[in-house]
């Protein structure tokens, strides 16, 4: 299958709602749903493959669905409207089983083992919903899938509308699968209590840390360059690896060295923001803005005789475009305070083509004070 017609399956398969009974349903809603049922009944099944877990399994279901109800509840009275961020249900249901179990007197790490694989499960179906709804996306790319006006009218960016963006979404979705097949094998292969619960815990927080990094969608928390779920991901990974070490889980080696690798890429993808102050203009936000302003732009042609317009960003990167013969197109690109140097035009000049000139060639052409040019030879 060529690149080309694996973009158009991909674009095919995207849709953000469905017709049953003569009403329109989401998909984002029949995921989640499909993925609450058939990580209930992975747990149950696990249960009664291991005859001695029932009543403990069906404790901690139970308290951890109260536990997320609670907190879909609390955030829509305390914050105004609903947040579902999984890291934060997954936690409360964690939490909630591990503690009713506690005080019931159950051991609660044979239980959990079973909690662990049925979240993945959960995520995995939930995230095909984002991937089908167009939340959660990745970032421009010249391969991948493109949402249409339809998902634009359901909350999807409507300047990333057209758009080709990594499918982040799928991708996670099969490391969740994974995830879930070997916290379920574990178990079924009678690993000490606790194993299943800690690779789960570990394994997604390594795979949610590094796939951050492809994410596109905007409107999400940032400290210090990382985003909330990496710094989530980091605290769980951490102390679940503390945990094994001071022996109140099993330890497992890949773990500490999963835990090692990420450090190891955190810290590298700090250094290099340090030392590449252009890199904000590549944030999410920031390639939302460079989308608007290059509809802004297509909007509001040059005017004969008079300076073209030119659109700027919060960064102070300013764009401005124009048409030439053959169909060709200009850009001029710069940005304050010499943020923008050869290497950071080529990539800005790449993203213009991913955003706007999907099956185009470009060539890069330094101008004075700052300013480079980008000519778009061809267009689709």
């Amino acid at each position: 299958m060529t690149a080309t017609r694996f973009d158009r399956t991909l674009d095919r398969l995207v849709r953000p709602s469905f017709t049953l009974f003569g009403s329109r349903w989401p998909f984002y809603g029949l995921f989640v749903w499909l993925g609450i049922i058939a990580g209930i009944l992975l747990a149950l099944a696990l249960s009664f493959a291991l005859d001695d877990r029932l009543t403990s399994t069906v404790i901690a279901l139970v308290a951890g669905l109260l536990a997320a109800g609670a907190l879909a509840v609390g955030t829509e009275v305390f914050i105004g409207r609903e947040l579902y961020t999984f890291y934060h249900y997954q936690l409360a249901v964690l939490a909630a089983g591990g503690g009713v179990l506690a005080v019931v007197g159950s051991p609660a790490l044979p239980a959990l083992d079973l909690i662990g694989p049925t979240l993945g499960l959960v995520q995995a179906f939930g995230r095909l919903g984002c991937f089908m709804a167009g939340c959660c996306h990745g970032r421009p790319c010249r391969w991948g899938v493109r949402y249409g006006p339809v998902h634009a009218e359901h909350g999807f960016e409507r300047e990333l509308v057209g758009v080709r963006l990594f499918p982040i979404q799928a991708l996670e979705s099969l490391c969740l699968f994974a995830l879930a097949s070997i916290g379920a094998a574990l178990v079924l292969a009678g690993a000490p209590a606790g194993t299943a619960l800690a690779t789960y815990l570990v394994g997604y927080a390594a795979a949610r840390f590094v796939l951050e990094l492809a994410r596109g969608d905007a409107a999400r928390g940032q400290a210090f360059g990382f985003s909330e779920a990496q710094w989530t991901a980091a605290i769980v990974m951490l102390t679940t690896v503390a945990a094994e070490i001071l022996g109140a889980l099993p330890l497992v080696s890949w773990h500490v060295a999963a835990a090692a690798i990420v450090g190891v890429v955190g810290l590298a993808v700090a250094s290099y923001r340090r030392i590449t102050p252009a890199y904000v203009l590549f944030r999410p936000g920031h390639v939302s803005e460079i989308a608007c302003a290059l509809d802004l732009l297509d909007t509001t042609p040059p005017v004969p005789g008079h300076p073209p317009r030119v659109a700027r960003t919060s960064l102070g990167f300013g764009l401005s475009a124009g048409d030439l013969h053959h169909r060709r197109k200009h850009y001029a690109l710069s940005a304050r305070d010499g943020m923008l140097n050869e290497a950071a035009a080529a990539k800005m000049a790449s993203l213009i083509v991913s955003l706007r000139h999907a099956s185009a060639t470009s060539r890069l052409l330094a101008g004075g004070h700052g300013v480079f040019h980008v000519l778009i030879d061809s267009d689709r």
